[in-house]
């Protein structure tokens, strides 16, 4: 894997070749197919600009389950089905490696990296999950989460956001979260209330 192959080329390089080595690890980033994820807010007097990752997540899945309960009666069971249930995606990511312009690979100076700076934006677009507050710490307005990837558009909020360090890792910070689709662009779901989007 790519994680793999980072990792080792970093171990068995020198602090002399480390220039050389990270050249390569770009080159080895260039090979695969760049889809990233991007996260903006939409609906909202929000002035958070969109954040788009830096690499591809390493796995995402997605859990579409329908509405119904089940009563048993004499002559035998009865369903009732309400449509469908919100899209569930689940979705693990790493920030990528944390190289400064000056200092190169880093993890003490890891704030200043690119990768780093974009995690921090997430972990904040994540606590306030589309809304904006004043000075006073209230509400003034609630927009949507919009996650682009793949072509596709996902409309929703952020259920929960986890994220890890790791001695194994320490150039990266890897990370999961769990998204609710409200609605995707250019496909047709069933709402909760019964309404087609499109």
């Amino acid at each position: 894997t790519l994680v793999g192959f980072s990792k080792s080329l970093i171990k068995n390089t020198s602090l002399n070749q480390l220039p050389i080595a990270i050249s390569l690890l770009d080159l080895s980033v260039a090979k695969v197919p760049k889809k990233p994820i991007m996260f903006s807010i939409i609906g909202s007097q929000s002035d958070i600009q969109p954040i788009q990752m830096y690499v591809n997540p390493q796995s995402m899945s997605k859990s579409l389950s329908q509405i119904k309960t089940t009563k048993r009666t004499i002559g035998g069971f009865v369903e009732y089905y309400w449509g469908e249930q919100l899209d569930t995606i689940s979705c693990s990511a790493s920030t990528g490696i944390f190289i400064s312009k000056i200092k190169g690979l880093t993890i003490v100076d890891r704030r200043r990296t690119s990768a780093f700076i974009t995690f921090k934006k997430l972990l904040d677009m994540y606590k306030n999950n589309g809304a904006t507050y004043d000075i006073d710490g209230i509400v003034r307005s609630v927009g949507t989460v919009k996650m682009l990837y793949d072509g596709e558009t996902y409309n929703g909020y952020f259920v929960d956001f986890k994220y890890e360090e790791s001695a194994d890792k320490p150039f990266e910070i890897t990370f999961d979260f769990t998204f609710k689709v409200r609605d995707l662009h250019g496909s047709t779901i069933l709402h909760s209330n019964n309404f087609i989007m499109s």
